[in-house]
């Protein structure tokens, strides 16, 4: 069972995701504006309290400007462990260069790099405490809506439905927006078949490839996304056209870059298209503009 954590401690994580979410500068004006709130702040509120024994006004004004310097060296002490987590977080998803390099991660170093990957599409990322929230990992926040995340980071085996379903359950229970499977490998067909009856996103190995490549920073120029196909579906798949990063729409039901297609057959045959490069577990696609 995960051990309960103190006020202290929820307001310290708190304020330690605080300054992962927001630019780096403004750590210095909220450590500045912890000291103001203890140092004066506090102080003339205390006036309006009325004396009480040994509870005085001067006493309160006295004891809050004594812990003025302790709260703003605690902050700025959260504030450099934010900073320095944050940027081995960033090494970490600019340094993952194949699907290899995620599989031999630890499940700890899983977790980082898709709170990373999502902090880079925009999302504003908490973390729960182990245990809590039915097995939510994250929970994700971006116009409004909440999205839950659950990772697995499963090196030789597929994750059931059982995992998907559970997720489903408490994604109503909370009256999220959208809850996500992200998976270091594969989903089993039956938990493929209930993602798409439930509208549970499920983001595979190479999808989650897909989606992490175009994040990286690096100074090289912007790469091409392939896809390999498996020769089992060679023969009904379309033809994939290498395309450059930077312009790649997400797949509206994944949020997985997507890939340039080309129709093989039927009545939009050598017509160009996007497509999931979760295919064929994802079938979403979208019209190129």
């Amino acid at each position: 069972m995960a051990r309960r954590q103190s006020e202290l401690e929820s307001l310290l994580d708190g304020l330690k995701q605080l300054f992962r979410e927001v630019p780096w500068w403004t750590g210095p004006p909220v450590i500045a504006l912890i000291w103001l709130a203890f140092y004066v702040l506090v102080p003339g509120a205390s006036k309006l309290v009325p004396d009480a024994g040994l509870v005085t006004s001067d006493n309160l004004s006295r004891l809050s400007r004594n812990l003025a310097p302790i709260f703003a060296l605690a902050a700025g002490a959260v504030w450099i462990v934010a900073l320095y987590q944050k940027l081995i977080d960033r090494n970490r998803l600019d340094n993952q260069s194949d699907p290899e390099s995620i599989r031999t991660m630890s499940w700890l170093d899983f977790e980082a790099l898709l709170a990373e990957a999502f902090r880079r599409h925009g999302y504003a990322v908490r973390a729960t405490p182990s245990g809590a929230d039915g097995g939510i990992d994250y929970i994700l926040s971006k116009d409004g809506a909440e999205t839950i995340v659950q990772a697995k980071h499963w090196k030789a085996r597929s994750v059931g439905v059982k995992v998907v379903r559970e997720l489903h359950g408490v994604r109503a229970a909370r009256n999220a927006n959208e809850a996500i499977v992200v998976s270091s490998g594969s989903f089993t067909r039956d938990a493929r078949r209930f993602a798409v009856d439930s509208g549970v996103r499920l983001i595979n190995g190479p999808a989650l490839q897909a989606m992490l490549t175009p994040l990286r920073r690096e100074s090289a120029p912007a790469r091409t996304q392939t896809e390999p196909i498996s020769p089992a579906i060679a023969d009904r798949a379309p033809t994939l056209v290498p395309t450059r990063a930077d312009k790649v729409p997400l797949c509206p039901r994944c949020n997985a870059p997507m890939v340039q297609r080309t129709a093989r057959r039927g009545p939009s045959a050598g017509s160009s298209f996007w497509g999931c490069p979760a295919y064929p577990q994802c079938c979403a696609t979208r019209p190129i503009d």
